[in-house]
């Protein structure tokens, strides 16, 4: 008894002319798209878990869309805070790019933006609190001064001159781009009267126009500098004083649950700096394990990082795909020859470049 081939499609006998593809055999009129339906007769066809699809249905199924150019992604990718998804080649053009948040600015997310003199584009969400005048800036330096309070860390004792400037004056100031992403500065003195020491604030520096959430986080961080210099705890190695101040606008943005203290709550905890990054998260597990007094009591003691490290010292990094929507080989249809490549690997995940601080 010869046994007859069934056609994969429609459960009926293969008569004649038919294709192998997927491992099995077809008519060429049941050899379909699983995604519109329709005979698969192009030149290639794609795989997806088994299945076989249009090249150009196969995307409009499975394929992301950039939300900055809104064109589907070919290649590597990145995925931000906020859930979008955008061409990795985007990353380094600040015209789609906002400084304060990441954000893409297009037409469906952040829809409006400002460009500063100094170059910074600033999508429209973070300009809704940006703060511009001295007089906000006063505001929230009192607010961050009060918050400060409940953690022991008073600042009252000294005058505190603050100021705003721009990317440019920072520049010009002999701080390095990348150093201006830090976003903030502090100047100190001591100077002699009558024959006593006196310590002094000359400057607290913060670039003019970030979001609120920011501005205070930045602002706690350089308080943190203050309240060090005034209690006279000097000559910290530099990522223990710089933690130090990192831990200090987290305890900050930790008290709320805003989108924006979460995302500035990420900065600090995914920031890949050796001195600003891992000495946060070392300063953090100290005060996890110990809590505030203690890690302070312990550093004006030791002028150094306690015993006690209960660090993983890992910097953290950010995750890329490698996405190719290119369509499989075309068939050969001819009798008992078709046969459709294998499903490719999973796409590989690559390290993408790490953010400036």
């Amino acid at each position: 008894m010869v046994k007859v081939a069934i056609c994969a499609g429609c459960q009926k006998a293969l008569i004649g002319p038919y294709i192998s593809a997927l491992g099995k055999r077809w008519h060429r009129h049941c050899f379909r798209c699983q995604h519109c339906g329709q005979l698969i007769t192009e030149q290639g066809f794609t795989i997806q878990g088994g299945k076989s699809y249009h090249a150009n249905c196969h995307k409009l199924a499975f394929g992301i869309k950039c939300a900055v150019c809104e064109k589907f992604i070919e290649g590597a990718y990145i995925k931000d805070f906020w859930g979008n998804t955008y061409c990795a080649h985007h990353r380094d053009d600040p015209n789609y790019i906002c400084y304060a948040c990441n954000r893409p600015i297009n037409r469906t997310l952040a829809q409006g933006y400002v460009r500063y003199p100094d170059g910074r584009v600033m999508c429209d969400v973070c300009r809704a609190t940006a703060v511009d005048d001295n007089q906000r800036a006063a505001q929230v330096l009192a607010e961050v001064q009060k918050r400060m309070r409940r953690y022991d860390l008073d600042t009252d004792t000294v005058t505190i001159p603050l100021q705003m400037i721009s990317v440019t004056t920072m520049n010009q100031q002999g701080i390095t781009v990348s150093a201006a992403r830090l976003q903030g500065l502090t100047q100190t003195r001591t100077v002699t009267r009558n024959g006593s020491m006196q310590r002094q604030v000359k400057a607290v520096t913060v670039l003019r126009g970030l979001p609120q959430e920011q501005f205070a986080g930045v602002l706690a961080h350089e308080l943190g500098h203050v309240w060090l210099f005034v209690q006279e705890i000097d000559k910290l190695p530099r990522d223990l004083e710089e933690g130090l101040c990192n831990l200090f606008a987290y305890l900050l943005h930790q008290e709320k649950t805003t989108p924006d203290a979460r995302y500035c709550i990420h900065l600090l905890e995914n920031n890949p700096d050796s001195v600003y990054g891992d000495g946060f998260r070392r300063a953090k597990g100290l005060y996890e394990n110990k809590g505030l007094p203690w890690l302070l009591n312990a550093v004006r003691a030791q002028r150094d990082w306690p015993a006690l490290d209960t660090s993983t010292n890992q910097r953290p990094y950010t995750l890329v795909a490698e996405l190719s929507l290119d369509a499989m080989p075309a068939p050969d249809w001819s009798e008992l020859t078709l046969q459709a490549p294998s499903a490719r690997p999973a796409p590989s995940l690559n390290e993408l470049e790490k953010p400036e601080w």
